[in-house]
This record gives C-alpha cells, sequence and structure tokens, in this order.
C-alpha cells in the first residue's frame, strides 16, 4: 500500500520514464533518416526504432527534396507513426566518364572533374566531358523532378595522333640528355689538361754519378 502511494505521487516526468516504437514511412526511396541528429537509416525503414519516452527532432532529407523537419511524441509503451511527404525541387544528375577525372560542362559551363553529381532543374541539359588526346563527348539528357539520373560517358583517343613511340628519337627528351652526357664525356678525355702538362714538366731527374 506505502508503494502504490509513493507511485502515485511520483513527479509526472518520472512515471512517464520508459521506451516506445517511432515508425517513419517516407513516401520516396533512399531518403536520410535523422533522429535527434543521428542517422538511423534510410527510407524505406525495415523495422520500428525503440526511443525513449518523449519529445524527439526527426530530420528526412534527399538530394532535390524539400527536407522534412518535425518534433514528435513518443509514449511510453506506444507506437508512433510519421508519415514524411518530401516535395522535389528539383532533379539530380550523375555523370561519369571513361577514363575517368575528365572535365565536365553542362549547358556549356564546368562543373568538376568526373564522376560529379548535382541538382539541376527538371528538363533537357546538354553534358559534355572533355580530355587532353580524347575526342569531347556530348549528350542530350532529359531529367525528371526529384529524380537522380546517371549518364557514363566514353571518350575514345583522337584518330591519328601519334604515339610516344613513334615519335622521332631526336625529339624525345631522353635523346637530348643523353647527348649532352655522351658530349661532356669526350670533352673530359680529348681536351688537353694544361695543368696536368706543367707539372709534368717542372720535374726534376736525378742522373746517377759516375
Amino acid at each position: 500500500m506505502l508503494l502504490a502511494l509513493l507511485l502515485a505521487s511520483a513527479p509526472a516526468p518520472a512515471r512517464a520514464a520508459g521506451r516506445g516504437l517511432l515508425v517513419v514511412q517516407v513516401d520516396v526511396v533512399g531518403a536520410t533518416v535523422e533522429l535527434d541528429g543521428s542517422v538511423i537509416g534510410r527510407s524505406p525503414l525495415r523495422a520500428a526504432v525503440a526511443a525513449s519516452a518523449g519529445e524527439h527532432a526527426i530530420k528526412v532529407w534527399k538530394l532535390g527534396h524539400v527536407p522534412y523537419l518535425d518534433v514528435v511524441i513518443v509514449e511510453r509503451g506506444g507506437r508512433r507513426v510519421v508519415d514524411v511527404l518530401l516535395a522535389p525541387t528539383t532533379a539530380v544528375l550523375v555523370v561519369a566518364t571513361e577514363p575517368e577525372d575528365a572535365d565536365v560542362l553542362v549547358d556549356g559551363e564546368f562543373v568538376g572533374e568526373a564522376p560529379v553529381e548535382l541538382e539541376l532543374s527538371a528538363g533537357p541539359h546538354l553534358v559534355r566531358v572533355e580530355r587532353p588526346g580524347r575526342l569531347p563527348a556530348e549528350r542530350m539528357v532529359v531529367l525528371g523532378l526529384g529524380v537522380v539520373t546517371s549518364e557514363v560517358l566514353t571518350l575514345v583517343p583522337e584518330p591519328g595522333r601519334p604515339r610516344a613511340a613513334s615519335r622521332p628519337v631526336w625529339k624525345r627528351g631522353w635523346f637530348w640528355t643523353a647527348a649532352v652526357a655522351a658530349a661532356a664525356t669526350t670533352a673530359y678525355f680529348v681536351v688537353p689538361r694544361p695543368i696536368a702538362a706543367a707539372a709534368s714538366a717542372d720535374r726534376e731527374i736525378t742522373v746517377p754519378g759516375p
């Protein structure tokens, strides 16, 4: 009886202490779900999340969409369901090239080196990739609002471009390096050394007496 009276007189927060279940349902796939600043997964979440009773901050975001922010209350022993609708704002374009590190231009503007991921307005866009020694490649893509579009562009070698092995030998850097070294070596052995000759002429010769 005394224990029951103590529990009844306990403060409300203490009586509310415990855990409940939180279910986050998102209308798009691949959105990042955060609970109180920590990532708990990507949509669709396969199971409910156990959370302490009380208030929790929820953030759901995905590139090309307006982030969802809300504060929800989880009750002890309860099950809270949150339905999230992400409104699309832009389209997402992912560009990769073969070989990599090619310059990527969208609608004539440089946007970075491949691979790149960027947000663009929905509709048609001209993608161009460039790399030294390769022919540029272009492709017209039509992007949908809130849709991720991936493109891979291949750059082929320029036709008729001479390979390094076919260049004349006198145009190669190592040829001139070897030529200079050979000339220096020849000069060392062929050019007379007057200092050594003079030293040899000044030496005294002793002739034995009769």
